[in-house]
């Protein structure tokens, strides 16, 4: 082949190697845009998808702590079990406390006229769940009796679940620098978190009061009950009806067991940060339709009473101010029955 036939060949080769060549940047800029844009989208799309499920999950988790918070369902209980610090002293099998460091028995108070012996049912709020902890300005007079033998009023109380404070012993202080009563026994036997189906007659844990109650008496008369209860019936959407009649039943049953004491009643239903919460809601109506200013009277209406800063954190349990405030009013409450009552013993 010659030189000269070689040379289309070469141009061949030539044209063929620059129709090869990249593409130039002109033509290439759109497609780069677009990737970059589809990218970007991508980007974009799991982002916000993230986003939604953070939101998701997040209101998800805050609805069920709100629904299982006042219940103390899962995983409320499984956050407390792993959070909560180990209890001490030691609890019995409903939780409340029967043995704390500290405590010293003393001797019991005698028995009389001017002897206030007040016997505390209900849950964590008239429990040792409080935010601020007491003890007796009267350790000689205020007591806190359990199993038998008597301690200086502190918290927490022996009989109550939780570890704590508590506006029992102030309340009882309170009751003696009234001038009313020289001596005040505490017997608290309260259960956090438990509904008014566990207090009803045979329910397990007016069954656990009414098994104790045998030697109490033949120690105390009890002069008067304090019920602080009802929180954990209004997510549970305990009827009017339901509630009453087992209050009822309750009543009946200590009496059965020799109690013949006015019952003290904290209208009561307001638990945890929900705005769903009605004052007029079918516990408190119940509550207050309970109250007859004879055997059942009106201890403290908790639900008027009490404002945000009464209460801690929650929205449930009580502050510092709000165990005080509910002391004061409980103590006002029963000084104030006690005339009446003498004033109606004198003219009789």
């Amino acid at each position: 082949m010659d030189a000269r036939s070689s040379r289309p060949e070469a141009e061949s080769r030539y044209i063929h190697a620059a129709s090869a060549s990249p593409t130039p940047i002109p033509q290439r800029l759109p497609r780069m845009v677009s990737r970059a844009s589809t990218e970007a989208r991508r980007r974009a799309s799991t982002v916000a998808t993230l986003w939604l499920l953070a939101v998701t999950f997040g209101g998800v988790g805050y609805a069920l702590g709100a629904y299982s918070y006042p219940r103390g369902l899962w995983p409320i209980s499984l956050v407390r079990e792993i959070l909560e610090p180990r209890p001490a002293g030691r609890q019995d099998e409903l939780g409340r406390q029967v043995s704390f460091p500290g405590k010293v028995a003393i001797p019991c108070p005698r028995q009389t006229a001017r002897t206030a012996v007040l016997l505390a049912l209900g849950q964590s709020n008239i429990g040792n769940h409080g935010a601020a902890s007491f003890a007796t300005r009267h350790p000689a007079n205020v007591v806190n009796y359990f199993a038998g033998r008597c301690y200086a009023a502190a918290s927490p109380l022996l009989g109550s679940t939780g570890q704590g404070g508590e506006y029992l012993t102030p309340l009882a202080d309170r009751l003696v620098e009234s001038g009313s009563f020289d001596d005040v026994v505490l017997i608290p036997a309260a259960v956090g978190a438990t509904n008014i189906q566990r207090w009803k007659d045979g329910g397990d844990v007016l069954d656990a009061v009414l098994r104790e109650l045998p030697a109490t008496l033949r120690r105390f008369r009890i002069t008067a009950v304090l019920w602080h209860q009802g929180e954990s019936d209004v997510p549970l959407r305990t009827s009017a009806r339901n509630y009453a009649e087992s209050f009822a039943s309750m009543v009946a049953a200590l009496g059965r067991a020799g109690v013949r004491a006015p019952v003290y009643v904290a209208v009561a239903s307001k638990c945890g940060l929900v705005d769903e919460w009605n004052p007029r809601n079918p516990v408190a109506m119940a509550q207050r339709r309970l109250i007859d200013g004879k055997a059942v009277r009106l201890g403290v209406d908790a639900d008027a009473l009490l404002d945000p800063a009464d209460r801690a954190a929650d929205g449930c349990h009580l502050s510092a101010r709000g165990q005080l405030r509910t002391a004061s009013a409980f103590a006002s409450a029963i000084v104030r029955y006690q005339q009446r009552d003498q004033a109606a013993s004198v003219r009789r």
